[in-house]
């Protein structure tokens, strides 16, 4: 995947609203500008800088864009996997298991992540479906879930970047070694990660203002 080319297909494609709110949220914690005013910033500007953030985080570790989309889905993956509930039988061994709607969903996305070369599509609705059920494992209390909502208007950025930062390097959530995320490098993979995270976030909310949902 190219990065141009998801900035342009994300960011890109947002309305002035959305746009403005992807940069409040992301400029003076995530990304700063040392010489314009952030308030004069342009669409295309900002895009830039974004796609210039990105190279910076792939030269600090080595990785190429696909290699932190690859970690993108992979983190992603590890924040829900654990909490979605498995097949379940009603004790007859003849009878087919039942499949919780949740784990549908779930394996429908790591499908989607598992494609050779990902696209912008795929990752936005990759990015929908994890996002939805990391929502509903938040609201769980970290229990597996069975069943969740999948409308975009449930999801909550702050309430998935709070969960994700309070997240354990072990299985569980508070449980375990340090914070399984550390941002302490602005230009860190996992620093990365949480701005792609909050790109797609504010990329599928904007879907759902332009009634692509």
């Amino acid at each position: 995947m190219d990065i141009n080319q998801l900035i342009n297909d994300t960011v890109g494609k947002m309305n002035s609203t959305v746009y403005g709110t992807l940069k409040e949220k992301l400029v003076g914690e995530y990304i700063s500008f040392s010489i314009i005013d952030s308030n004069n910033v342009t669409l295309d500007t900002f895009m830039e800088k974004l796609c210039d953030y990105f190279e910076k985080v792939g030269l600090k570790s080595s990785d190429n864009f696909d290699q932190l989309i690859k970690k993108y889905l992979s983190d992603w993956t590890d924040l829900v996997e654990d909490n979605i509930a498995e097949e379940s039988s009603d004790g007859n061994e003849s009878a087919k298991p039942v499949v919780p709607r949740t784990r549908k969903y779930f394996l429908h996305a790591k499908q989607l992540s598992e494609s050779r070369s990902i696209t912008t599509k795929q990752l936005t609705d990759y990015s929908r479906i994890m996002f939805c059920l990391y929502i509903a494992i938040i609201n769980s209390g970290f229990k597996p879930i069975d069943d969740f909502d999948f409308s975009v208007k449930c999801l909550d950025i702050d309430k998935i970047i709070n969960a994700m930062r309070q997240k354990k390097s072990g299985s569980f959530l508070f449980i375990g070694g340090g914070s399984k995320f550390d941002t302490s490098d602005a230009y860190g993979q996992d620093t990365g990660f949480f701005v792609l995270t909050i790109i797609m976030y504010y990329h599928i909310k904007n879907n759902e203002v332009i009634g692509e949902y």
